[in-house]
């Protein structure tokens, strides 16, 4: 049997929702875009941007299977 101590496992992990805010923080982005991660946690980032960092709520952006994001030199409006 292969454990991580034998072999250590690559594994993806979800950052919690303090290194999410933190990292919005520091980084300023002008736009929020969660790409990553099922649904639920989709739209809790999204939430978490928009609430609890201070990003403006019509930059925070919640993307849909198909639904296009076009960034030109007026910003970014959802189509």
């Amino acid at each position: 049997m292969i454990t991580p101590q034998d072999a250590p496992i690559p594994r993806v992990r979800h950052g919690y929702a303090e290194e999410l805010k933190l990292m919005i923080n520091l980084t300023h982005p002008r736009y929020v875009l969660p790409v990553h991660g099922d649904h639920r946690r989709l739209r809790l980032h999204a939430e978490l941007a928009r609430d609890g960092s201070g990003a403006d709520p019509d930059d925070v952006f919640r993307g849909e299977n198909g639904l296009p994001l076009e960034i030109d030199e007026r910003g970014a409006p959802l189509r």
